[in-house]
């Protein structure tokens, strides 16, 4: 802390910032976003989660919804925008700099149309950006239409483990699954992310388990056990694997990622 109080006081907060538009994404949709619209050259700094190939040579700012202070003062950015926000970031401090903090949404799948649409105001790339959001709301479009007749499959979406972390009707997850054509037995919870009961997963039956972000091996391992053995999703080894890169981040490549799943659902049901 005295190095980056060193750095700030030689650099002086009153001129610290210049007029060129420089950004840090500590967010990989919205470094997703911003790449998608043409927009890499603005960006100059991105978190340690942000793996867009376009991005690949921005340094690295901080971790996922949390600057690094240091690092942020010596890129001197404009604007550091992200969909998430840490409370250990010193959020404050930054904007006291003269830094532009910008949130933007990300708790529905649409969201991410409105984010391109501002992102490409900030850039100056609204043409490119309204294109993207035009395409991405086209595809969501398509997927509530192609599953409207079908019987939905009663899924659970596993996040995490040891024990059950799903998501609730809070979640974007729980549209992306309804968009691919699931029922998602923890839909009815007014919660984002949380730790399913046995007893709430027993209840409810899933007809498959999805598997997200976690080796399918040490899932199909821990449901084989106990009462977990006699769920219609492990006797008949419907276990699905989705990618968490692109099904649980609210960007461009959710469509085609929920489209997958739907297909894989559809021979369930």
């Amino acid at each position: 802390m005295k190095k980056l109080l060193y750095i700030l006081c030689t650099i002086g907060c009153s001129v610290l910032w210049g007029k060129e538009l420089k950004i840090v994404s500590l967010s990989p949709g919205v470094t997703d976003a911003i790449c998608a619209i043409g927009g890499v050259k603005y960006l100059c700094g991105r978190s340690s989660a942000c793996n867009a190939p376009e991005a690949e040579a921005v340094p690295v700012a901080g971790k996922m919804g949390l600057p690094a202070m240091e690092k942020i003062v010596k890129l001197r950015p404009t604007h550091i925008i992200s969909d998430t926000r840490h409370p250990n970031g010193n959020w404050r401090m930054l904007e006291q700099l003269g830094i532009k903090v910008m949130i933007l949404p990300g708790k529905n799948v649409s969201d991410h149309a409105a984010n391109l649409r501002k992102l490409g105001t900030i850039l100056k790339l609204e043409t490119q950006a309204e294109a993207e959001a035009a395409k991405y709301e086209r595809r969501i479009r398509e997927l509530q239409n192609r599953n409207r007749q079908r019987e939905a499959v009663k899924v659970l979406l596993v996040l995490g483990m040891p024990g059950v972390i799903s998501c609730g009707k809070k979640s974007f997850l729980h549209e992306a699954v309804t968009l691919a054509g699931g029922e998602n037995i923890c839909g009815k919870v007014e919660q984002g992310y949380f730790t399913v009961s046995a007893e709430y997963i027993l209840k409810a039956q899933p007809e498959a388990i999805i598997c997200a972000g976690l080796p399918m091996k040490m899932v199909k391992t821990y449901f084989a056990r106990g009462e977990y053995r006699n769920l219609p999703a492990v006797k008949q080894g419907r276990f699905i694997e989705v990618d968490a890169d692109s099904f649980c981040r609210v960007g461009g490549k959710l469509p085609d990622a929920i489209s997958e799943l739907s297909d894989t659902l559809s021979r369930i049901k």
